[in-house]
């Protein structure tokens, strides 16, 4: 598959079908946190990069193999809303699935009126929004030319005003040192109450970041949530724990199953590389996997396949 990857556990969505409709790392922002690397295509063009039969098409054949998931979600490594041809692609996806369609977005294209139209069609949409502040958005964010923060407040506060049916789960992550200081929290708490989303979900840093950060700690979160004072606020970690972990291993299993994988192919399995690479590692301890050497790569593959 070359758009559609797991389903996998996710944090907030349960089992998530991803869909990857933007080349890789071509997003609006360069943030320092990133888990996917730093951006490579910094830009806030949107074009159609892929024919969008083609992504139809994917989803089309995974659900004719009865494949259980509860969201339908874009994601991947990059800002979905940068496909200009985003709006037909979740019409197209929401005839097949019904109301399952959910959006990660970098919120940084939601003052655009089309643009909050197209979004309009998804079900659940999960924004970010790290800072309410310019000089520390430029700073940890570090947004392609033409956009500023105030432009991603109002285009959030519109959408949520002109589509109050479509959920959202606005996301802030916190950076030690960047982002945790009380003029923050302040400035924070007066855009969220501009906004006015359905849920706040706060984070941190939990997996390798592009470039130098740090994780705030679990204290913080909690002065944090209790400073900003909303009803429908929680703090967000790591989705993992015996049933998780469980889950991410047989996902895993299931498609060495199919074919021996390289670690690039493992993660992209899981949509984690950290989780991908840990996993693996066990499986190799528990006799389960060999790994073999072809074309001058390594690839993993199940002993008994």
């Amino acid at each position: 598959m070359r758009f559609v990857f797991g389903p996998v556990p996710s944090r907030r969505l349960g089992l998530s079908l991803g869909v990857d409709i933007v080349p890789h790392k071509t997003c609006t922002l360069d943030c320092l946190y990133c888990e996917c690397g730093p951006t490579t295509i910094h830009t806030m063009e949107r074009r159609e990069f892929f024919d969008p039969e083609y992504i139809v098409d994917e989803v089309r054949r995974l659900l004719d193999e009865k494949i259980t998931f509860d969201w339908l979600t874009f994601s991947g490594s990059g800002e979905p809303l940068l496909n200009s041809k985003f709006g037909y692609i979740a019409s197209r996806l929401k005839d097949l699935v019904g109301d399952r369609i959910a959006l990660l977005t970098n919120s940084t294209l939601l003052f655009f009126d089309e643009i909050r139209k197209e979004a309009g069609y998804c079900n659940l949409v999960l924004p970010s929004l790290d800072t309410a502040i310019e000089e520390t958005f430029l700073f940890l964010n570090r947004p392609t030319e033409g956009i500023t923060v105030k432009d991603v407040i109002r285009g959030l506060h519109l959408f949520k005003k002109e589509y109050p049916e479509v959920k959202m789960f606005l996301e802030v992550l916190f950076v030690r040192d960047v982002n945790d200081k009380e003029e923050e929290l302040v400035e924070l708490r007066r855009a969220i109450e501009y906004i006015e989303p359905d849920e706040i979900h706060l984070n941190t840093v939990t997996r390798p970041p592009s470039y130098k950060v740090d994780p705030v700690d679990y204290s913080f979160m909690l002065e944090a949530k209790n400073f900003l004072g909303f009803k429908n606020i929680t703090i967000i970690g790591k989705f993992r724990g015996t049933s998780t972990d469980r889950l991410y291993e047989e996902t895993l299993v299931e498609s060495l199953r199919r074919r021996p994988l390289t670690l690039e192919g493992l993660a992209e399995v899981i949509g984690d590389r950290s989780i991908a690479d840990e996993l693996i590692k066990n499986l190799i301890l528990k006799g389960a996997v060999e790994i073999i050497s072809y074309g001058g790569k390594l690839f993993y593959r199940l002993k008994d396949s």
